[in-house]
């Protein structure tokens, strides 16, 4: 089984709170202290545990988890930062001669 570097709680952790609570009878908030999770994270685990589901979730955002999104946003960062092949100089990359065709050379940064 794959699990996320950040998950909080294994599976056994989850039927561990499942079963302290409801053999225990142990508090939400204390079970959420001694786990070090917010209380409707222990809520949700309760109400999985009821189905006897005690596997992660993963996101349910798809997009941010596939390969595909991230090469297209590299892409897209990348071709943002490259100055594109038809665009117009602009005064402080404009040379005429190896001179600047600045106004005032004290302005100038060459």
């Amino acid at each position: 089984m794959v699990i996320h570097k950040n998950t909080r709680l294994t599976p056994f952790q989850r039927k561990a709170i499942c079963k302290s609570y409801h053999e225990d009878k142990k508090k939400v908030s204390e079970l959420a202290d001694e786990y070090h999770v917010s209380r409707p994270t222990i809520y949700k685990i309760l109400r999985n545990g009821r189905h006897k589901d005690f596997t992660i979730h993963k996101s349910i955002n798809q997009r941010f988890r596939c390969l595909e999104y991230g090469i297209k946003r590299l892409a897209k960062v990348e071709g943002n930062s490259r100055p594109s092949a038809n665009a117009k100089p602009n005064a402080t990359t404009r040379t005429t001669r190896g001179r600047c065709s600045m106004a005032t050379r004290s302005a100038c940064p060459c």
